[in-house]
């Protein structure tokens, strides 16, 4: 897939970008994201995401809620950039509404993936009051 034209030159410009729009991915909640919901894990994927302690996910790298990402199996599969690939963008806009984004969106922070928030204010404030839960 790497070496097919038409990704080739998106990731050119993956490399050229100076600003990254995003969200994060929850795993829980009452609607869950994309990457988990539109069947692109195998059926034994859920459990492997939850022994590895997975809360979230940003571009479809999962993540931890320390912001670990490297060790996680799956990620392997990821055509997403890492947090270190999107590092190397200048401008990173996350884009979180819900609490169930709490825990993804700490990990997100935690890995470096985020320069700038836009969140909504219930869970900005708990975000700010270190709730654990969400």
């Amino acid at each position: 897939m790497w070496r097919e034209h038409s990704v080739r030159r998106v990731l050119a410009v993956q490399r050229r970008t100076d600003i990254a729009l995003f969200g994060v991915g929850a795993v829980g909640g009452q609607v869950p994201s994309h990457v988990y919901s539109a069947g692109y894990l195998d059926r034994e994927d859920p459990r492997a995401l939850r022994a590895a302690g997975v809360v979230g996910d940003v571009y479809t790298v999962f993540l931890r809620e320390d912001g670990s990402y490297r060790d996680i199996a799956i990620n392997q599969r990821a055509t997403g950039p890492t947090p270190q690939e999107l590092a190397r963008v200048p401008r990173r806009l996350c884009v979180v509404a819900g609490e169930a984004k709490l825990r993804p969106l700490r990990a997100a922070l935690r890995a470096g993936a985020v320069t700038d928030l836009v969140i909504d204010e219930r869970t900005a404030r708990r975000l700010m009051a270190g709730s654990h839960d969400g």
